[in-house]
């Protein structure tokens, strides 16, 4: 019997443990009623999910149409790639629509498959760097499971699809070596499927890819041309799709070095379990909450041990560092970026080197790219102790680390447990709205979003989106994660353009004062809450309480 054939049963037993254990961890974080909502459920969101939830349900409503990823009913058409709607996800769901219940929308499913295959995409990542044993493979799985970057990111579920990082990684080691047509066939596809679940990922994703022909080249293999070329292609048609489908609209530049990583930010144990952080979060500027990016006790003791192991064994690190110069490259431009032009420890302002580059339109949430960064020390920390060590010490040094990584990160997942099963109440009267909105043509909002509302500090904006969203009511303004034009605030010009068939939704900082402009109008409003809503009345008798 070949090798190869004899590793099958133990690749499909890693994998199939790491796909069992995801799932079991899945069903315990994600409430079932939050896996099948409908329109009419009585399960309001707030701010990205919402935002996520109310851009696919107006996509899979909507007619199929160029541009594809446009939702006309949106603020007159918005393009959910702006709205964090996991367009490959919005996109299945559109082919399935007859077979799924109204106002269906994704978003929490998606959140499960995340967690389902982040152990098997980490066992992936470990066997394609050589590491085929069932020890390495279970902690490689369980720490990949418990890193508190992913943990974290609960509220912004598109960029919870970590697995999309370590499936890229594993093609990094394929194509380091002899690849064959599979390995090559998902190198092509691998940016496409990223970029149609977040421009972030795509970005990360290409780039550890690209550690694999500079790491050919460094080695002197012919073979980097090869690697180079097929990466070219798969990224110039991904680039080619992005402007197709609208993701090359200009944004707004503002935020870069204020969202980045603190460079303490992956030893600092905020949130931990097991190692309290005396100071709080120990964050430079308010917005590094994006560089969070503690990578966990069981991930720091192994790379401590790691570190131990490399005395008496330099001509072995020197080898690997040469055989994998290009991801060391890739890491260390990640963690730079990472890191921004506005440079902390802790609290301590270090540099500012006032320099920002024309991408971050898109990418300014910097302190996110350390994330690959975190993967490629957790399998290169696993696949090395497995390697320098004799089996029995490398098996205790890597279950321990496991298990102390899964105690570490206890306090997150409770979090997302809580989350995820919490049944919050509606910051407006959806018992109220709901019939107003079914029988209105189209909805209309003052303040608009980027005129006065805003999705965090004011949530009845984003509540009653997400009930218009139940049907697909079309709505004048939309909360988009990227602005592609200016903000049109001129309440006069909104209030006479208003129809018959319309309603209007006064949100509660100017519920108070209904404006003079539609008693000419023939609308008649009143108040609903902390709300007021408005509505033509053919009598021509303005009033309301």
């Amino acid at each position: 019997m070949s090798t190869h054939a004899a590793n099958r049963p133990r690749a499909a037993a890693a994998y199939g443990l790491a796909l069992l254990s995801g799932t079991l961890l899945a069903a315990w974080l994600v409430a079932p009623a939050r896996l099948f909502p409908s329109g009419g459920s009585d399960l309001p969101l707030a701010g990205d999910l919402a935002q996520a939830a109310i851009g696919q349900r107006y996509f899979v409503a909507d007619a199929w149409h160029w541009t594809l990823l446009r939702a006309d009913g949106l603020a007159d058409g918005v393009n959910i790639a702006m709205t964090d709607s996991i367009p490959l996800e919005a996109v299945a769901i559109k082919l399935l629509r007859p077979a799924l219940p109204a106002g269906f929308y994704g978003i929490f499913l998606w959140y499960a498959l995340c967690w389902v295959l982040q152990p098997a995409a980490a066992v992936f990542a470990l066997r394609s760097a050589g590491e085929r044993r069932p020890v390495p493979a279970i902690a490689a799985a369980a720490m990949a499971a418990s890193m508190p970057a992913m943990l974290i990111r609960v509220t912004h579920i598109a960029l919870c699809s970590h697995f999309l990082l370590l499936l890229a990684l594993g093609l990094y080691f394929r194509l380091a070596r002899r690849a064959g047509v599979a390995t090559w066939s998902a190198a092509l596809l691998l940016p496409i499927v990223s970029l149609l679940v977040h421009p972030y990922l795509m970005v990360m994703v290409a780039a550890t890819l690209a550690a694999a022909p500079i790491s050919l080249l460094l080695r002197g293999e012919r073979r980097w041309r090869g690697v180079a070329a097929l990466l070219v292609a798969a990224l110039a048609v991904t680039g080619a799709l992005g402007v197709l489908l609208g993701y090359a609209a200009p944004g707004e530049r503002g935020g870069f070095g204020y969202y980045s990583m603190n460079l303490i930010s992956p030893f600092y144990p905020y949130d931990s379990t097991l190692l309290p952080a005396p100071e709080g979060p120990g964050f430079g500027t308010a917005g590094q909450y994006e560089g969070y990016q503690y990578l966990g006790a069981g991930v720091l003791l192994l790379l401590v041990l790691c570190l131990a192991c490399l005395r008496g064994r330099g001509v072995q690190a020197r080898a690997l560092l040469r055989r994998h110069a290009g991801l060391w490259l890739a890491g260390a431009a990640l963690t730079a970026f990472a890191v921004s032009d506005e440079i902390y420890l802790g609290r301590l302002h270090l540099l500012d080197l006032a320099w920002v580059p024309p991408v971050v339109g898109t990418l300014r949430a910097t302190g996110r790219f350390f994330w690959p960064v975190g993967y490629m020390l957790l399998i290169g920390g696993v696949a090395w102790s497995a390697r320098v060590l004799p089996r029995p010490a490398a098996s205790a040094l890597l279950l321990g680390a496991a298990l102390l990584q899964v105690l570490d990160t206890g306090a997150l997942r409770r979090m997302v447990h809580r989350e995820m099963h919490a049944r919050p109440d509606w910051s407006v009267p959806a018992a109220a709205l709901r019939p107003l909105l079914a029988t209105h043509g189209r909805l209309v909002i003052w303040p608009t979003f980027g005129c006065g509302a805003d999705e965090l500090a004011e949530p009845s904006f984003m509540q009653v989106l997400l009930l218009a969203s139940e049907t697909a009511l079309p709505v004048n303004t939309m909360y988009v994660a990227r602005n592609t034009g200016a903000f049109q605030c001129d309440e006069p010009a909104v209030l006479h353009r208003l129809a018959a068939a319309d309603l209007l939704v006064l949100l509660p900082t100017v519920a108070g004062s209904v404006p003079p402009a539609l008693a000419a109008a023939r609308f008649t409003c009143r108040r609903l809450g902390r709300l007021a809503v408005c509505s033509h009345d053919p009598g021509g008798h303005p009033g309301g309480d």
